[in-house]
């Protein structure tokens, strides 16, 4: 086992010369990519996941919110956490968290910034607090 401690490389120079040989150079160096998958002859897909967390305080309003909020599975959004009383293990955290799969990133920002979504998120800022909401990309 190396010393990363994933028994996948034996150093952190190795690990570097095979992420500096990748064709995926924007990937994080901790995903261990080229490590765990060795080389590829396609490059990886990359999805894209909304990710929102915040605790609802006006159910009514936040129920609105639901009603209007189709636009954001546009683009092929693909709803997989809706957790109310999700556990939050490290800092700061709230309630219900919300994680929606986009087959890009570009796909996930144009259904947030649409001119339906945006008509309709106010109402969700507005019904929830100690929120928080980031479009990350993953792998797939």
């Amino acid at each position: 086992m190396g010393p990363l401690g994933l028994g996948l490389v034996d150093s952190t120079d190795e690990l570097g010369a095979r992420i500096r040989r990748s064709p995926r150079t924007a990937l994080c160096p901790l995903c261990l990519i080229d490590a765990m998958h060795g080389a590829r002859d396609t490059p990886l897909r990359m999805t894209a996941y909304l990710v929102a967390n915040y605790d609802v305080i006006d159910l009514d309003k936040y129920q609105e919110y639901q009603k209007g909020a189709a636009p954001i599975m546009r683009g092929g959004g693909k709803l997989l956490v809706l957790d109310p009383a999700s556990t939050v293990k490290e800092g700061d955290g709230a309630a219900q968290t919300v994680v929606i799969e986009y087959p890009s990133k570009e796909a996930a920002f144009a259904a947030y910034e649409s001119d339906e979504y945006q008509a309709v998120v106010g109402i969700r800022l507005g019904a929830t607090s100690n929120g928080r909401a980031m479009i990350v990309e993953g792998m797939a």
